[in-house]
């Protein structure tokens, strides 16, 4: 099947393709820094390991979105906002 995927290209206009993604950059984020050599993964400024033994979901999701933790007002006013949208 594979080899069905690099059939039928206009060779012109695709003169290599390459194999899985081997020098391809798949995505560019300011969000995150990955250095998986050292084992470090950072998120808007915070370690993984540190947002995971402190943070909840939803301070995740509010730093995610706003390059920043939020204050109590703004905790309380997601968690809100997300239970009012659950479907259970």
């Amino acid at each position: 099947m594979s080899s069905d995927l690099h059939t039928g290209f206009d060779e012109q206009e695709y003169p290599h393709i390459n194999k899985g993604l081997d020098g391809i950059v798949a995505f560019s984020t300011t969000k995150s820094f990955i250095d998986g050599k050292v084992g470090d993964l950072i998120y808007s400024g915070y370690h993984i390991d540190t947002l995971a033994e402190n943070a909840t979901f939803e301070e995740v999701c509010f730093l995610l979105w706003n390059d920043r933790l939020p204050n109590s007002s703004e905790l309380n006013h997601l968690k809100k906002e997300l239970i009012d949208h659950r479907e259970l």
